[in-house]
């Protein structure tokens, strides 16, 4: 008779599932944009779904990591424990299908990057910004990843889209913090120049992945980071003291804002003959 009988066990879908819609498109965006640019093929589906199964293990180990005292620990630690076989086996499959050095050290450093992410969590930094961008760096991971299934090897393409991706996405960070930890808050009418100040880390954030692009020479794929560039300063001034930001509404607009960045960016590269 399995252990699982003598624990009350009950698992659901919000103990794999992650409550953080928005990551969803951190590895699922340079997924497709790597196979728009290498191809749709068998090996970089079975990449989708090894990945998923890894996105959404991450779930139940966090959670399990913070909730040990809790009674939804059992639940998380047999989601984390079911999750991660799930990955293991597809994980293993891929390899033995398409093995190579290369995609062994892409998975290695997936793998040691989200590990040092969930280290991050178990001290209570998941939610800073090493913690969300050692995160975003290794979901973004599977740009290069779907290349190395595609066309054998890695190139200085693929990590350019990931190193773009890691650009784009990390720029989310301080503008989903100014909009519910800071906007929400305040409950009376501030000044522009108050405004400014408190959106300005957003603001920032969204000009760096611009100015690197023109510093190596690539000035055209300013043009995808130009909406988000926009979105930071609408979000900086146009909001309503105390308004209650619903992390739904977030999770749409970034839903549509990386639509547009995925369209922009194969628009600006396949232009270019990239």
């Amino acid at each position: 008779m399995s252990i699982m009988n003598y624990l009350p066990i009950n698992i659901k879908l919000k103990h794999i599932i992650p409550r953080a819609h928005g990551a969803w498109a951190m590895w699922i965006t340079p997924l497709i944009m790597g196979m728009m640019f290498s191809g749709f093929t068998p090996g970089g589906i079975l990449l989708f779904f090894t990945a998923l199964t890894l996105f959404t293990t991450h779930h139940p180990v966090t959670m399990t990591l913070q909730k040990r005292k809790t009674s939804q620990f059992k639940n998380y630690l047999a989601a984390s424990i079911m999750s991660s076989l799930t990955f293991i086996i597809l994980g293993g499959f891929l390899i033995y299908q398409h093995f190579s050095l290369e995609l062994l050290y892409i998975g290695g450093a997936t793998i040691v990057i989200l590990g040092f992410h969930l280290l991050l969590v178990k001290l209570k930094m998941g939610m800073t910004a090493m913690g969300q961008m050692t995160g975003i760096a290794g979901l973004t991971l599977t740009a290069p990843a779907v290349f190395i299934i595609n066309t054998g090897t890695i190139s200085d393409s693929s990590l350019m889209l990931w190193f773009i991706n890691f650009l784009y996405f990390s720029t989310a960070i301080p503008y989903i913090r100014l909009k519910i930890r800071i906007q929400s808050k305040i409950h009376e009418p501030v000044s522009i120049m108050t405004k400014l100040k408190m959106g300005l880390p957003a603001i920032t954030m969204s000009l760096i992945p611009i100015v690197i692009m023109v510093l190596v020479g690539l000035k055209l794929m300013i043009i995808p980071f130009i909406p988000g560039l926009l979105k930071s300063f609408w979000g900086t001034f146009v909001w309503l003291p105390g308004e209650k930001v619903r992390a739904t509404q977030l999770g749409i607009i970034e839903f549509i804002f990386t639509m547009v960045f995925i369209l922009l960016t194969w628009w600006v590269l396949e232009g270019t003959g990239w």
